[in-house]
């Protein structure tokens, strides 16, 4: 996982090495910088070279034009999802949808009978074994858990870091509430139609429902201001050295001013 893995990874339930992966190459990017700051040298054409990139994966099968063609105009980062709530994206559409119908006030927690989630083959692994997926005994099951993320919102108010703590997992409430949803598999909605999801919810006062093609967080339906900050005060009031709001706060300011900023020192010295 320091570099690649197999998707053995979404398998297995025990690890939570699969919410840490990106670290390892963020944290590889920091290191080979530090070592170019300090004189040593790559070699020359990893990607074209007689057995570089393009020759071990793709046995020369490329263009180059084609890979060079929007450099410089076409910045795939502003393309980014970002995910609103720290568990799979794959739960973010139903989220999504029951967050907007507790929104505008259709019904209240307290009245929801059933859930009926129909989603697509990608995200069939965030029901199945539908038990286990209803009662999660580990924050990566949880994480990637359509019933119980929905149920901790519904419970709770909001998914967070600390939805996942042994205490949440096994609230009897959450459980009650995962127990009552359930799923329908939509066999047309395949590549390109990953995030398609339609929620159903019968409730004391009515059914109502919701489909959603773009999450929260998502480029057509993006996250405000408001939104990232709320959630960055979520997640970093978790960091193992603890901080106060008001030193978060700062934190939160120092990030947002770095474009403005001639060294990362205000930022790397908060830290």
């Amino acid at each position: 996982c320091q570099s690649t893995c197999s998707g053995e990874l979404a398998n297995n339930g025990t690890t939570v090495v699969r919410s840490v992966r990106e670290a390892f190459a963020a944290r590889n990017a920091l290191t080979s910088c530090l070592m170019a700051a300090e004189g040593l040298k790559g070699f020359s054409d990893p990607f074209e070279g007689k057995l570089g990139f393009y020759h071990a994966y793709l046995r020369d099968a490329y263009t180059p034009q084609r890979a060079l063609e929007w450099l410089g105009k076409d910045y795939e980062a502003a393309k980014l999802t970002y995910k609103a709530w720290p568990c799979c994206f794959g739960t973010h559409g139903a989220l999504t949808a029951v967050k907007q119908m507790l929104d505008e006030g259709l019904f209240t927690p307290d009245g929801v009978r059933h859930i009926q989630v129909s989603i697509g083959a990608q995200n069939k692994i965030l029901f199945e074994p539908l038990e286990q997926r209803r009662n999660p005994d580990t924050a990566i099951i949880g994480k990637f858990s359509i019933p119980y993320t929905l149920a901790c919102l519904l419970r709770t108010g909001s998914v967070d870091l600390g939805s996942f703590s042994a205490e949440k997992l096994h609230d009897p409430a959450i459980r009650a509430l995962a127990a009552r949803v359930d799923y329908t598999y939509v066999d047309e909605w395949q590549r390109g139609k990953e995030t398609y999801t339609r929620v159903v919810v019968e409730t004391d006062g009515g059914t109502f429902e919701r489909f959603v093609t773009d999450p929260f967080g998502t480029e057509k339906n993006p996250m405000d201001e408001a939104a990232f900050d709320e959630k960055f005060m979520s997640c970093a009031r978790f960091a193992v050295s603890g901080r106060t709001d008001a030193e978060l706060e700062q934190i939160k300011n120092a990030i947002r001013s770095l474009d403005a900023s001639d060294s990362v020192r205000e930022l790397t010295d908060l830290l």
